[in-house]
Protein backbone atom coordinates (compact mmCIF):
# COMPACT_ATOMS: atom_id res chain seq x y z
CA UNK A 1 0.00 0.00 0.00
CA UNK A 2 2.81 2.41 0.95
CA UNK A 3 4.63 1.54 -2.29
CA UNK A 4 1.48 2.29 -4.26
CA UNK A 5 1.10 5.68 -2.51
CA UNK A 6 4.72 6.55 -3.27
CA UNK A 7 4.11 5.60 -6.91
CA UNK A 8 1.04 7.87 -7.14
CA UNK A 9 3.00 10.76 -5.57
CA UNK A 10 5.70 10.35 -8.22
CA UNK A 11 3.07 10.31 -10.97
CA UNK A 12 1.53 13.52 -9.58
CA UNK A 13 4.91 15.24 -9.10
CA UNK A 14 6.05 14.35 -12.62
CA UNK A 15 2.71 14.42 -14.44
CA UNK A 16 1.35 17.82 -13.40
CA UNK A 17 4.48 19.82 -14.39
CA UNK A 18 4.68 17.82 -17.63
CA UNK A 19 1.06 18.64 -18.46
CA UNK A 20 1.72 22.28 -17.64
CA UNK A 21 4.75 22.32 -19.92
CA UNK A 22 2.77 20.63 -22.71
CA UNK A 23 -0.07 23.16 -22.36
CA UNK A 24 2.48 26.01 -22.43
CA UNK A 25 4.07 24.65 -25.62
CA UNK A 26 0.68 24.23 -27.32
CA UNK A 27 -0.39 27.78 -26.41
CA UNK A 28 2.97 29.15 -27.55
CA UNK A 29 2.63 27.29 -30.86
CA UNK A 30 -0.84 28.71 -31.55
CA UNK A 31 0.14 32.23 -30.49
CA UNK A 32 3.17 32.05 -32.78
CA UNK A 33 0.93 30.90 -35.65
CA UNK A 34 -1.44 33.78 -34.94
CA UNK A 35 1.45 36.25 -34.85
CA UNK A 36 2.91 34.92 -38.09
CA UNK A 37 -0.50 34.88 -39.81
CA UNK A 38 -0.83 38.61 -39.10
CA UNK A 39 2.32 39.13 -41.19
CA UNK A 40 0.51 37.70 -44.24
CA UNK A 41 -1.68 40.48 -45.58
CA UNK A 42 -1.29 40.60 -49.37
CA UNK A 43 -2.06 43.78 -51.28
CA UNK A 44 -1.35 45.54 -54.55
CA UNK A 45 1.56 47.73 -53.48
CA UNK A 46 2.42 49.79 -56.56
CA UNK A 47 0.89 50.30 -60.00
CA UNK A 48 2.41 52.08 -62.96
CA UNK A 49 0.61 52.22 -66.30
CA UNK A 50 -2.53 50.30 -67.25
CA UNK A 51 -2.92 47.25 -65.01
CA UNK A 52 -5.83 45.09 -63.90
CA UNK A 53 -6.82 42.52 -61.30
CA UNK A 54 -9.58 39.94 -61.15
CA UNK A 55 -11.20 38.44 -58.07
CA UNK A 56 -11.60 34.74 -57.42
CA UNK A 57 -14.19 33.08 -59.69
CA UNK A 58 -14.90 36.32 -61.55
CA UNK A 59 -14.69 37.06 -65.25
CA UNK A 60 -14.52 40.82 -64.75
CA UNK A 61 -11.14 42.56 -64.84
CA UNK A 62 -10.98 45.72 -62.73
CA UNK A 63 -8.49 48.59 -62.81
CA UNK A 64 -5.71 47.95 -60.27
CA UNK A 65 -4.95 50.59 -57.64
CA UNK A 66 -2.62 50.71 -54.65
CA UNK A 67 -3.94 49.19 -51.42
CA UNK A 68 -6.36 46.62 -52.87
CA UNK A 69 -6.29 43.52 -50.63
CA UNK A 70 -5.76 40.29 -52.53
CA UNK A 71 -6.06 36.60 -51.69
CA UNK A 72 -5.88 33.11 -53.12
CA UNK A 73 -7.39 32.90 -56.60
CA UNK A 74 -6.84 36.53 -57.59
CA UNK A 75 -5.29 37.21 -61.01
CA UNK A 76 -3.27 40.18 -62.25
CA UNK A 77 -2.30 41.48 -65.68
CA UNK A 78 -0.40 44.42 -67.14
CA UNK A 79 -0.46 46.11 -70.54
CA UNK A 80 2.29 47.83 -72.55
CA UNK A 81 4.76 49.93 -70.52
CA UNK A 82 3.09 48.97 -67.23
CA UNK A 83 4.12 47.10 -64.12
CA UNK A 84 2.55 46.06 -60.82
CA UNK A 85 4.01 45.18 -57.40
CA UNK A 86 2.27 42.75 -55.04
CA UNK A 87 3.29 42.67 -51.38
CA UNK A 88 2.64 39.19 -49.96
CA UNK A 89 4.09 39.06 -46.46
CA UNK A 90 6.92 40.56 -44.44
CA UNK A 91 10.03 40.31 -46.62
CA UNK A 92 8.24 38.98 -49.72
CA UNK A 93 7.05 40.99 -52.73
CA UNK A 94 6.93 40.44 -56.49
CA UNK A 95 6.72 42.62 -59.59
CA UNK A 96 5.19 41.71 -62.94
CA UNK A 97 6.35 43.84 -65.85
CA UNK A 98 4.52 44.77 -69.05
CA UNK A 99 2.23 42.29 -70.84
CA UNK A 100 2.26 39.80 -67.98
CA UNK A 101 -0.47 37.59 -66.51
CA UNK A 102 -0.10 36.19 -62.98
CA UNK A 103 -2.36 34.18 -60.66
CA UNK A 104 -2.02 33.82 -56.89
CA UNK A 105 -2.54 30.13 -56.11
CA UNK A 106 -1.78 30.07 -52.36
CA UNK A 107 -0.99 32.61 -49.66
CA UNK A 108 -0.63 31.20 -46.16
CA UNK A 109 1.91 30.02 -43.57
CA UNK A 110 2.29 26.67 -45.31
CA UNK A 111 2.73 27.84 -48.88
CA UNK A 112 2.91 30.87 -51.15
CA UNK A 113 2.64 29.99 -54.82
CA UNK A 114 2.09 31.80 -58.11
CA UNK A 115 1.25 30.71 -61.63
CA UNK A 116 2.90 32.95 -64.24
CA UNK A 117 0.83 32.50 -67.40
CA UNK A 118 2.99 34.78 -69.51
CA UNK A 119 5.35 37.72 -69.18
CA UNK A 120 8.03 38.37 -66.57
CA UNK A 121 8.20 38.26 -62.79
CA UNK A 122 10.85 39.59 -60.41
CA UNK A 123 10.80 39.13 -56.68
CA UNK A 124 12.24 39.26 -53.21
CA UNK A 125 11.37 36.26 -51.05
CA UNK A 126 11.72 35.51 -47.35
CA UNK A 127 10.11 32.58 -45.55
CA UNK A 128 8.17 33.31 -42.34
CA UNK A 129 9.06 29.83 -41.11
CA UNK A 130 11.48 27.19 -42.35
CA UNK A 131 8.72 24.82 -43.49
CA UNK A 132 6.91 27.44 -45.60
CA UNK A 133 7.03 26.62 -49.34
CA UNK A 134 7.60 29.35 -51.93
CA UNK A 135 6.73 28.25 -55.47
CA UNK A 136 6.46 29.88 -58.89
CA UNK A 137 5.01 27.85 -61.76
CA UNK A 138 4.87 28.51 -65.50
CA UNK A 139 3.64 26.33 -68.38
CA UNK A 140 6.95 24.48 -68.37
CA UNK A 141 8.59 25.19 -65.02
CA UNK A 142 8.43 24.84 -61.26
CA UNK A 143 10.81 27.04 -59.26
CA UNK A 144 11.05 26.16 -55.56
CA UNK A 145 12.53 29.12 -53.71
CA UNK A 146 14.53 28.82 -50.51
CA UNK A 147 14.69 32.56 -49.86
CA UNK A 148 16.18 34.64 -52.63
CA UNK A 149 15.97 37.34 -55.25
CA UNK A 150 15.06 36.16 -58.73
CA UNK A 151 13.76 36.92 -62.19
CA UNK A 152 11.58 34.63 -64.34
CA UNK A 153 10.93 35.40 -68.01
CA UNK A 154 8.50 33.33 -70.07
CA UNK A 155 8.39 32.94 -73.85
CA UNK A 156 4.93 31.43 -74.46
CA UNK A 157 5.33 31.27 -78.23
CA UNK A 158 8.40 29.03 -77.75
CA UNK A 159 7.05 27.24 -74.64
CA UNK A 160 10.24 28.26 -72.87
CA UNK A 161 11.01 29.75 -69.45
CA UNK A 162 14.23 31.38 -68.27
CA UNK A 163 15.02 31.67 -64.56
CA UNK A 164 17.71 33.92 -63.08
CA UNK A 165 18.93 33.71 -59.49
CA UNK A 166 20.28 37.01 -58.15
CA UNK A 167 20.70 35.84 -54.58
CA UNK A 168 19.99 32.69 -52.55
CA UNK A 169 19.08 29.24 -53.93
CA UNK A 170 16.38 28.00 -56.34
CA UNK A 171 15.46 24.37 -57.09
CA UNK A 172 14.33 24.37 -60.71
CA UNK A 173 12.72 21.60 -62.76
CA UNK A 174 10.36 20.79 -65.63
CA UNK A 175 6.69 20.43 -64.68
CA UNK A 176 6.60 17.05 -66.43
CA UNK A 177 9.19 15.55 -64.08
CA UNK A 178 10.96 16.65 -60.87
CA UNK A 179 13.70 14.03 -61.37
CA UNK A 180 15.62 16.38 -63.70
CA UNK A 181 15.95 19.12 -61.07
CA UNK A 182 18.85 21.58 -61.11
CA UNK A 183 19.86 23.99 -58.35
CA UNK A 184 20.57 27.62 -59.17
CA UNK A 185 22.81 29.69 -56.92
CA UNK A 186 23.84 33.35 -56.90
CA UNK A 187 24.17 34.85 -60.42
CA UNK A 188 23.25 31.61 -62.20
CA UNK A 189 20.60 31.05 -64.87
CA UNK A 190 18.87 28.19 -66.65
CA UNK A 191 16.10 27.67 -69.22
CA UNK A 192 13.47 24.99 -69.69
CA UNK A 193 11.58 24.11 -72.87
CA UNK A 194 8.28 22.26 -72.76
CA UNK A 195 9.54 18.71 -73.23
CA UNK A 196 13.15 19.08 -72.11
CA UNK A 197 15.14 19.01 -68.90
CA UNK A 198 16.51 22.34 -67.63
CA UNK A 199 19.81 23.46 -69.09
CA UNK A 200 22.86 23.26 -66.86
CA UNK A 201 23.30 26.34 -64.65
CA UNK A 202 25.29 29.03 -66.43
CA UNK A 203 26.72 32.32 -65.24
CA UNK A 204 24.58 35.41 -65.82
CA UNK A 205 26.19 38.15 -67.88
CA UNK A 206 27.15 41.43 -66.15
CA UNK A 207 24.40 43.15 -68.17
CA UNK A 208 21.76 40.63 -66.99
CA UNK A 209 22.88 41.04 -63.37
CA UNK A 210 22.83 44.84 -63.49
CA UNK A 211 19.48 45.05 -65.32
CA UNK A 212 17.64 42.61 -63.07
CA UNK A 213 19.20 43.86 -59.84
CA UNK A 214 18.01 47.38 -60.66
CA UNK A 215 14.43 46.11 -61.01
CA UNK A 216 14.59 44.03 -57.83
CA UNK A 217 16.13 46.84 -55.78
CA UNK A 218 13.19 49.08 -56.75
CA UNK A 219 10.63 46.60 -55.30
CA UNK A 220 9.63 48.00 -51.90
CA UNK A 221 8.88 45.78 -48.91
CA UNK A 222 7.10 48.54 -46.96
CA UNK A 223 3.33 48.69 -47.23
CA UNK A 224 2.27 51.48 -49.62
CA UNK A 225 -0.77 53.43 -48.42
CA UNK A 226 -1.33 55.95 -51.23
CA UNK A 227 0.32 57.07 -54.48
CA UNK A 228 -0.54 60.23 -56.40
CA UNK A 229 0.85 62.52 -59.07
CA UNK A 230 -1.81 65.18 -58.43
CA UNK A 231 0.07 67.45 -55.96
CA UNK A 232 1.33 70.42 -57.98
CA UNK A 233 2.97 73.81 -57.49
CA UNK A 234 3.25 76.85 -59.70
CA UNK A 235 6.82 77.42 -61.01
CA UNK A 236 8.95 79.03 -58.30
CA UNK A 237 6.12 78.85 -55.75
CA UNK A 238 5.77 77.05 -52.40
CA UNK A 239 1.98 77.29 -52.54
CA UNK A 240 0.12 74.11 -53.44
CA UNK A 241 -2.36 74.52 -56.28
CA UNK A 242 -6.10 74.31 -55.59
CA UNK A 243 -6.32 71.22 -57.81
CA UNK A 244 -4.20 69.31 -55.26
CA UNK A 245 -6.82 69.42 -52.50
CA UNK A 246 -8.33 66.02 -53.32
CA UNK A 247 -4.96 64.27 -53.04
CA UNK A 248 -4.10 66.11 -49.80
CA UNK A 249 -7.47 65.16 -48.29
CA UNK A 250 -6.78 61.52 -49.15
CA UNK A 251 -3.40 61.68 -47.39
CA UNK A 252 -5.13 63.24 -44.37
CA UNK A 253 -7.65 60.37 -44.25
CA UNK A 254 -4.92 57.73 -44.63
CA UNK A 255 -2.96 59.26 -41.74
CA UNK A 256 -6.11 59.28 -39.62
CA UNK A 257 -6.62 55.53 -40.13
CA UNK A 258 -2.99 54.63 -39.37
CA UNK A 259 -2.38 54.68 -35.63
CA UNK A 260 0.91 52.78 -35.40
CA UNK A 261 4.20 52.30 -37.15
CA UNK A 262 6.45 54.66 -39.06
CA UNK A 263 4.99 56.53 -42.02
CA UNK A 264 7.13 57.94 -44.81
CA UNK A 265 5.90 60.58 -47.23
CA UNK A 266 8.20 60.89 -50.25
CA UNK A 267 8.10 62.64 -53.58
CA UNK A 268 10.16 63.90 -56.50
CA UNK A 269 9.93 66.52 -59.23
Amino acid sequence: KQARQRFYKKVILIGIPSLGLLAFLIITFFLNDLYMSNKINPQINLVMGTSFYKKTSSNIWQRATVGIKVKKGFAFKTENNAFMDILLQNGTAVRITENSHLELSDSNLKKISFSLKNGSLYGKFKKLRRSQKLLIKTKTTVASIRGTQLGIITQPQMAKTGTYCLKGVIDYYNKKSSSNKVTLKKHEKSTISQFEAPTKPAKMTPFEIATMQKIIDSIKLNRTLFVTSKITFAPGSFTINETSKTALNTIFKVLGKTDKGVIQIAGHT
